[in-house]
């Protein structure tokens, strides 16, 4: 799953990466500047194959309540608030420059009040994910 992730984050920061590259060589303006792209390089895979290490832990620890829909959905819920934690949070920690610049027009403070707003607003997200795979569970198909 962190890798999964991490490759998901790096397909965007590759595109931006050939849009830098495609600027500097034709002499124009970057979309960021180099010494800001390289960090949230960094920063940004870092974040989410660190959050799919803490997800895992926690489904792993959650196994005993996943012997119904109710435990799924509150696995699911639990690894998405985790996941999207754990991304606000590198941002925060790593405002300067990367979530100065993946985060218009905000202050390190407005991203710090973002993380508990995000979290609660994509745990539905992972609670429908595990109702998901409580469902193909009781078809007898595959979880992963």
């Amino acid at each position: 799953m962190a890798v999964g992730f991490t490759f998901i984050a790096a397909i965007p920061l590759g595109l931006l990466g050939l849009a830098n590259l495609i600027a500097y060589v034709r002499h124009r303006p970057q979309e960021l500047p180099w010494s800001t792209y390289w960090p949230i390089v960094v920063v940004v895979p870092a974040s989410y194959f660190f959050a799919g290490i803490l997800a895992t832990s926690a489904a792993f620890l959650l196994r005993p309540l996943r012997r119904n829909l109710t435990g799924w959905i509150l696995t699911g819920a639990i690894v998405a608030a985790i996941i999207y934690g754990s991304v606000g949070l590198a941002l925060a920690v790593f405002y300067h420059p990367v979530g100065a610049a993946l985060i218009d027009n905000s202050s390190q403070e407005e991203l710090w009040g973002m993380i508990p707003l995000i979290m609660a607003l994509l745990s539905p997200v992972g609670a429908g994910v595990g109702a998901y795979m409580w469902w193909r569970g009781r078809k007898g198909r595959p979880l992963w």
